[in-house]
């Protein structure tokens, strides 16, 4: 029995990245990882492990240029994310720029 072979509609699948990127860029780096502010040093890792696995960009392959870029993109959200908060240091230092951030905009 050979492999079948999924048609990729890769208009959708831009689609679906455009949409999931205009989508994190709104949220806190904890939500970008489906956490919440009290998630420890251990779930951090573990949802970012997750995430990145979904998401890598080397995953996809023989896809045009302009999915292969925004991939790209919604990636570097994912680890911008878990680089500022996966370490307690970086949590704490966090969580003071959004307090700041917060305090700004009203």
């Amino acid at each position: 029995i050979g492999e079948q072979k999924q048609a990729i509609n890769h208009a959708a699948q831009l689609d679906r990245l455009q949409s999931l990127l205009s989508t994190i860029e709104h949220q806190s780096a904890y939500e970008r990882l489906g956490l919440t502010e009290a998630a420890t040093e251990g779930e951090i890792k573990k949802a970012y492990t997750e995430v990145s696995q979904t998401l890598h960009p080397d995953k996809l392959t023989n896809v045009p240029p302009e999915v292969a870029e925004m991939s790209k993109k919604v990636y570097e959200k994912i680890q911008d994310a878990y680089n500022n908060i996966k370490t307690q240091d970086k949590r704490d230092a966090y969580k003071r720029q959004l307090e700041i951030d917060k305090k700004d905009k009203t």
